[in-house]
């Protein structure tokens, strides 16, 4: 997307399974070595974007995350945070709860998922008012549900909006629907 590259790394998925598997990585030199092979061979190139998915619930493993990104591009790098959360009202508070303690950027939010329906993205868009900077509400699409590629064409036309402001100084609020 103009001209810039993003690149998704699945990992060892949130909270205690992110810990858990790095724990077992890195208490095992051999294990050590192919992940931080593996680190590097992904992010070898020059990425406008790197995304690290992790929990809002900021664990030991997010921070060896961060700090082995860090690491290998080996140039200073600016972070900003977006965070996502569902229409699940103990999901919303959890973000919420989460961005208070957070010390870093943080681009936004994405509410993600919202059933195509008026009533649920009314409901959306009262959530949105909750937070600071950039706010995205991204129906549920069929297509993208458990995809293991996604081209272009499939990127909801939310998420592509949002991805021209990752680069611009942050807005008290806007939001994206």
């Amino acid at each position: 997307m103009e001209g810039q590259t993003i690149r998704v790394i699945k990992m060892l998925g949130n909270g205690s399974k992110l810990n858990d598997g790095l724990y077992a990585i890195y208490s095992d030199a051999k294990k050590r070595e192919m992940f931080e092979h593996v680190m590097v061979s992904a992010i070898q190139e020059r990425f406008g974007i790197v995304i690290a998915d992790s929990s809002t619930q900021i664990t030991e493993g997010s921070n060896i995350l961060f700090d082995k990104i860090r690491e290998i591009v080996k140039e200073p790098i600016h972070i900003r945070k977006i965070f996502v959360t569902d229409m699940n009202k103990f999901d919303v508070d959890s973000t919420l709860n989460a961005m208070k303690n957070e010390r870093g950027e943080i681009l936004g939010t994405l509410i993600n998922m919202v059933p195509p329906i008026p009533s649920f993205f009314e409901l959306a868009e009262t959530y949105a008012y909750l937070f600071k900077g950039i706010v995205t509400i991204v129906p549920f699409i069929e297509s993208l549900f458990n995809a293991s590629s996604v081209t272009l064409s499939l990127v909801p036309p939310q998420i592509q909006e949002l991805a021209n402001h990752v680069f611009k100084p942050i807005p008290d609020f806007m939001l994206i629907m």
